[in-house]
């Protein structure tokens, strides 16, 4: 499959690596709790939500970042979709 294309009955997301966690456009305080945790982009915050079955029952800044802000960008930018949960 050439670059730049994938397969979206397979869920493959590795394209997401490429897209940079600021197009997600987040808040200066999500961005900086999101890239102590060592997310930098878009692939690393869907792994997080494919690990993570339920974000929003860990607590924390973060978890509480991941659980609202990012999720509704990660939404809004049409990434959910790559999300096992979301299947």
């Amino acid at each position: 499959m050439a670059r730049g294309q994938f397969d979206m009955t397979e869920h493959n997301y590795d394209h997401l690596y490429d897209v940079p966690i600021e197009t997600l456009d987040l808040s200066d305080e999500a961005s900086k709790a999101v890239r102590r945790h060592g997310l930098e982009n878009v692939g690393d915050c869907v792994d997080f939500y494919n690990r993570n079955s339920a974000p929003g029952s860990v607590r924390g800044l973060f978890l509480h970042y991941m659980a609202n802000e990012v999720m509704e960008k990660i939404k809004a930018h049409g990434y959910w979709q790559f999300v096992d949960a979301a299947e």
